[in-house]
């Protein structure tokens, strides 16, 4: 991984650890909800980061946002 330490990362990102899911990767989310909402997802093996933004929320004017680790919207896509 090029640049900062996932642990750096965290410290200086605002980051916190929101759990772990089957692929390996370790979630984390924004400890300040008044940013635009996102989840930052660190691969163990391959010790890679990356930051996915969540849209469509502009709507909601939410303060904050929960997040569902491996949760699956149709299973007819994991029953091939």
């Amino acid at each position: 991984m090029n640049g900062p330490s996932i642990y750096t990362y965290c410290l200086l990102g605002g980051l916190y650890f929101a759990g772990m899911i089957d692929t390996n990767e370790i979630v984390f989310l924004p400890s300040q909800p008044d940013y635009d909402p996102y989840v930052v997802y660190y691969n163990i093996e391959r010790k890679t980061m990356i930051r996915v933004e969540i849209q469509g929320t502009e709507a909601f004017k939410v303060s904050g946002f929960h997040i569902f680790l491996n949760h699956v919207e149709n299973v007819k896509l994991i029953q091939a």
